[in-house]
């Protein structure tokens, strides 16, 4: 794994939805890769099956292509929008905000829709 940054301070966490059109995370990296970046840009993936995969730890800062990186978790949902999410992603995004609730106390959740749009 890489060596990331840690961020100083930690307010939000943000769900990027998008259709990964049946994308592996491993094609995804291969992609950034040939874009010139080492790693996704976001803390984790959830795919429709819920299965989570990490790409950086929690407390690192985000890729400078995503809005607030430095005091922000990014979680990329295999999803076009919260109303298509399967069960089992709903069920890994509950956990996720309860564990983040537990790891940073004031920690809220943040929509950066337009500016998603624009940079991923």
């Amino acid at each position: 794994m890489f060596k990331f940054r840690d961020r100083e301070e930690t307010l939000f966490y943000s769900f990027v939805y998008k259709d990964l059109e049946g994308k592996t995370v491993s094609e995804l990296l291969k992609e950034a890769r040939r874009k010139g970046a080492f790693s996704l840009p976001f803390h984790a993936v959830v795919l429709k099956n819920g299965e989570l995969d990490l790409m950086r730890p929690f407390e690192a800062v985000g890729g400078s292509e995503l809005p607030y990186s430095a005091c922000g978790v990014y979680i990329l949902v295999d999803a076009g929008s919260k109303d298509t999410l399967s069960n089992l992603q709903k069920k890994r995004l509950d956990d996720l905000v309860k564990m983040l609730h537990e790891d940073y106390a004031d920690i809220v959740e943040e929509e950066f829709k337009d500016e998603l749009q624009r940079t991923y």
